[in-house]
């Protein structure tokens, strides 16, 4: 099953926000380019730039930088350069991310609280 597709492991954009875990940005990309149709190896040497005025709040704005310098706004914009169709926003939210290898998922419930030691 390719990266990235509803059917395939892994998990939601918002179940991995909701474990805690971090996607990396080139996981990020990789993923949505593997979901347009393209090879994830299409996107070596891209890399990430965030706009500062808005870091702070979830909907930054984020720049992808083409090895040739090129800017690009969104991977949408990323997909369209390599000559793929962009997911639709029903097909972006369904996407699935690989859990990183050095995280692991919190367990579901916290562990029963200790008993304090006797006096």
């Amino acid at each position: 099953e390719a990266a990235g597709s509803a059917a395939g492991s892994g998990l939601t954009k918002m179940e991995m926000a909701a474990a805690g875990l971090k996607i990396s940005p080139g996981t990020y990309l990789r993923t949505y380019i593997s979901a347009c149709g393209g090879d994830p190896a299409l996107v070596r040497g891209w890399r990430r730039q965030t706009d500062d005025s808005t870091r702070a709040t979830p909907l930054s704005r984020i720049t992808w930088i083409s090895p040739s310098g090129q800017p690009h706004q969104g991977r949408s914009a990323v997909a369209r350069a390599l000559g793929l169709t962009p997911l639709t926003a029903t097909q972006v939210q369904r996407l699935r991310y690989p859990v990183p290898r050095r995280q692991s998922a919190p367990p579901l419930a916290p562990p029963p609280p200790q008993a304090a030691p006797p006096p």
